[in-house]
Order: C-alpha cells, then structure tokens, then sequence
C-alpha cells in the first residue's frame, strides 16, 4: 500500500470524486440533504464500501480513510507581527506533517524532507 497525503478532490455538479490509484470514492449529495459516499474498484465491480453521512466533510473524511489519505503535508504559517487584525499570516519556511487523527505533529525544514518523513515511518513494509 502506497501512503497517500493531501487529497485532491474533484467536483462536478454536486458529486466529488477521489482516487487512490486503485480504488475510487465517490461522495455525493442526496435529495434528503445528506450526502451518500461509496467506495469501488478502479476496475470495477460492486461497491467495496458505502455508507451516508449528515454532511460533506463527514462523508468525504470516511472516503479518506478507506482509501489511505491519512496524512496532510502543508507550509507552516504564523502571524505577522505587526498585524492588528488577527488575519495578517506569513510562511515561515517550515512544512508540517500531522495526521487525520491529531497523533502525529511532525515539522521539517522542507516539503520533500517532509514526504520522506512520511514514507521512511508509515510506508510500504512498516
């Protein structure tokens, strides 16, 4: 299994769609204003997975998951200081890789040093 991060969601009308390489999640809006998400093959068969959920971010989050996407990898930001609004960010030259489920909080020097973090600790064979 590969290790997957950053999700790239795709939206067409009220459907999105998620691949991994192997698998395809498919999260869709429902007439009842909940949102109904499943899980196939690329190649095709029945439904691996499925299920409904109250909203989106719910809905795609359970995609995630069965599909491998349990990491983030994004620049690290922090407020400027002589912002007064509270909105003002700049990048501080640090990448950060944390987890769906909050247990790893990891921060590198680089994006790729980042990505290697991820596939040396939770990769193929670990």
């Amino acid at each position: 299994m590969t290790i997957l991060y950053n999700p790239d969601w795709k939206k067409q009308g009220n459907t999105y769609t998620l691949t991994n390489g192997v698998l395809l999640g498919i999260v869709k809006s429902q007439v009842t204003r909940d949102y109904k998400w499943e899980v196939y093959a690329i190649e095709g068969g029945p439904v691996l997975h499925s299920g409904i959920s109250p909203d989106h971010i719910a809905a795609m989050n359970q995609v995630e998951k069965l599909l491998g996407y349990f990491y983030f990898v994004e620049m690290e930001y922090q407020m400027q200081k002589s912002c007064r609004c509270g909105s003002c960010t700049e990048p501080t030259g640090k990448w950060l890789v944390y987890s769906r489920d909050d247990t790893i909080n990891e921060k590198f020097s680089s994006e790729s040093e980042a990505i290697n973090w991820i596939l040396e600790k939770h990769g193929e064979g670990k």
